[in-house]
């Protein structure tokens, strides 16, 4: 479901990251959640996104180089049922 950035993958953020994932019919929204888990304290991004999004872009400023992230994107169904997709990767000194 996660498209952009591939699991486990190192990642240029010099100008960003688009965090991408694929459409999902039928659902009430989606949840994205963005942890920089090399940050002291953890740095965390939630956000609650309409249905129809598929990318969302993070600012530069937001992201460090040589950090560990962890992005998870949830669908929640009309009904309320939340189902997560996570993934982890690095950012390139």
């Amino acid at each position: 479901m996660i498209i952009s950035p591939a699991a486990d993958s190192e990642v240029d953020v010099s100008n960003g990251l688009v965090i991408e994932w694929s459409a999902v019919p039928g659902i009430a929204e989606f949840i994205l959640e963005l942890e920089n888990e090399s940050a002291d304290p953890e740095q965390s991004l939630s956000l609650n996104l309409p249905p129809d999004t598929t990318h969302f872009e993070v600012p530069a400023s937001w992201m460090t180089a040589g950090g560990e992230y962890q992005v998870g994107v949830a669908t929640v169904a009309p009904n309320g049922n939340v189902v997560f997709v996570e993934i982890q990767f690095t950012t390139a000194e």
